[in-house]
Order: C-alpha cells, then sequence, then structure tokens
C-alpha cells in the first residue's frame, strides 16, 4: 500500500502523540474534532485547549486550522452552567458518519484516521455496515478501501483490505 496522502487526527492528546510516532515526517496531518472520542465527560476523554496543543512543539507540524474556534468554545462552556451532553453508542455512531464529509474534503485518495477505539467500533459496525467487527486493539491498525458519493452519510462499499 501507498503511504497516506493525508492523516487526520483526533484533537486528544493521546492521538496526537500516537500520529507524531506513527508519521514523524509528515507534512500533510490535520488535527478535525469530529474525530475526538465519544464524550463521556470524563478528563481522559476531553481535548486539552487548542492554544496549549498548539505550543507543545512535537504538533508543531499539524494543521490545526480546523481548531481555531475551539478556543473560543471552550471559554463559552467554561461559563455553562449544565454539563455538555454525554455521548451514547448510537449518538457517536451516527456522528461518525461526519468522517464522509472530511474525506469528501481531500484531495487525495489515500488518507489515514488516527482516532479512538470506541469511534471506530461505530464507525466498522454502523456506517461501514459490519455489526460483528471485532473490537479493536491497542496501537491496531485496520486498512478499508471505502467508496461513497460526496455529500452522503453512508457509504456505497467498505471493504476492509488489511
Amino acid at each position: 500500500l501507498p503511504p497516506p496522502a493525508e492523516v487526520l487526527v483526533s484533537p486528544l492528546t493521546r492521538t496526537l502523540e500516537t500520529a507524531n510516532l506513527i508519521f514523524p515526517n509528515h507534512v500533510n496531518i490535520h488535527v478535525r474534532d469530529e474525530l475526538r472520542e465519544r464524550n463521556t465527560g470524563k478528563p481522559p476523554d476531553t481535548p486539552s485547549p487548542a492554544n496549549k496543543l498548539r505550543s507543545r512543539h512535537s504538533f508543531a507540524k499539524f494543521s490545526m486550522n480546523r481548531l481555531d474556534n475551539l478556543c473560543e468554545l471552550e471559554e463559552q462552556k467554561l461559563h455553562q452552567i449544565e454539563p455538555e451532553e454525554e455521548e451514547d453508542k448510537a449518538m457517536l455512531r451516527v456522528r461518525t458518519s461526519q468522517l464522509f464529509h472530511l474525506l469528501a474534503e481531500s484531495p487525495t485518495k489515500s488518507v489515514a484516521v488516527v482516532t479512538h477505539k470506541a469511534y471506530l467500533r461505530e464507525l466498522e459496525r454502523g456506517p461501514f455496515e459490519n455489526p460483528s467487527s471485532p473490537e479493536y486493539k491497542n496501537g491496531e491498525i485496520r486498512v478499508y478501501r471505502v467508496r461513497f458519493h460526496p455529500g452522503n452519510d453512508f457509504v456505497d462499499y467498505a471493504r476492509r483490505i488489511a
């Protein structure tokens, strides 16, 4: 397989660190909030403030253009009275369909996605229509060939090839 021309990564520190280790010299890495872990309200599943992520030397090469509004949103959340709604599996499964919009934005055909076990599980069991998909192991890589129509939230074809 050719190396990915683009890498999309969740804004959580653990996935940013993974992307930095796997793709140390890659110049086309984009941090996208749509790929974050399921919102449980617990600290490990909460992104660090975007300005803090930008200050890390190891993440300096990552494009965080889409996170610019996060600083403002994070500031607003500090003043909220009610906590943000926690996501259940069904809600996360719906959110995974946003991946197709991200892929449609990409000018490349080979994209790596660095995200979380729960996200990937719901992507495979939902939009990829593989309800018996086994749980991901830590650090596991799966490769799919996917066909979809831009603008749609569903897949025409998804086949695991590695």
